[in-house]
């Protein structure tokens, strides 16, 4: 993953408060699986690597997105890791 598709990724969650359509377009164009499970979101890889990340449907501070944009960067280099 280059550098300016972690820019793009941290900028769309910076300052998260609800995931709206553009939000979760660009996660399925990263080949990401989007399911809703009661009040979070659990968003997966297609081909299964690297495991899940959860995600608020309403955030609870304004570190919450960037938080999260850390973790789905290393669940989409998870494939990256592998020996």
């Amino acid at each position: 993953m280059s550098k300016r598709e972690k820019e793009v990724i941290k900028n769309l969650f910076k300052g998260y408060k609800r995931l709206n359509r553009a939000m979760r377009l660009k996660l399925e164009a990263y080949n990401l699986i989007i399911t809703s499970e009661g009040k979070h979101y659990k968003i997966c890889r297609a081909d299964s690597i690297g495991g899940c990340c959860i995600l608020a449907k309403t955030s609870s501070d304004y570190r919450a997105g960037t938080n999260f944009s850390c973790y789905l960067i290393k669940l989409l280099e998870a494939d990256n890791r592998i020996a």
